[in-house]
């Protein structure tokens, strides 16, 4: 087990949530609010799955909240490019947390590797 508040992807994720939350704070009317919803939510759902898997009983498990997460980054993103093309969301404040969202999932995807890696590395080898 390991503190999830140490991990950079962690706080970078709480960092995307945060922005997306204030983004999304001016989101009003009933198209907006299933957005505003549902890009909250999977936003929320990156750091929820690292903290969850960084506490989890084994590296394998870890892994697999890990690649939860990475498949929250791809919604999160989904969500942030439907509200720019439906002029929902301002292009150049989503469009760059669609930027930070890619850079996250990419230290996802990297950490993800290294956790099996290591899960993988026989004992004395």
């Amino acid at each position: 087990m390991q503190d999830f508040r140490k991990l950079r992807v962690w706080r970078a994720a709480q960092d995307l949530a945060v922005a997306v939350h204030g983004m999304t704070q001016t989101l009003h009317g009933t198209d907006a609010a299933s957005l505003r919803s549902q890009v909250r939510r999977s936003a929320l759902s990156i750091a929820a799955n690292v903290a969850e898997g960084a506490v989890s009983g084994s590296p394998r498990q870890f892994a697999r909240f890990l690649q939860m997460a990475i498949a929250s980054t791809s919604e999160t993103e989904s969500h942030l490019d439907f509200g720019i093309r439906v002029r929902l969301l301002p292009d150049d404040e989503a469009g760059a947390l669609m930027r930070d969202t890619v850079v996250l999932r990419r230290q996802l995807i990297a950490l993800r590797k290294r956790v099996l890696e290591a899960a993988n590395q026989k004992p004395g080898t």
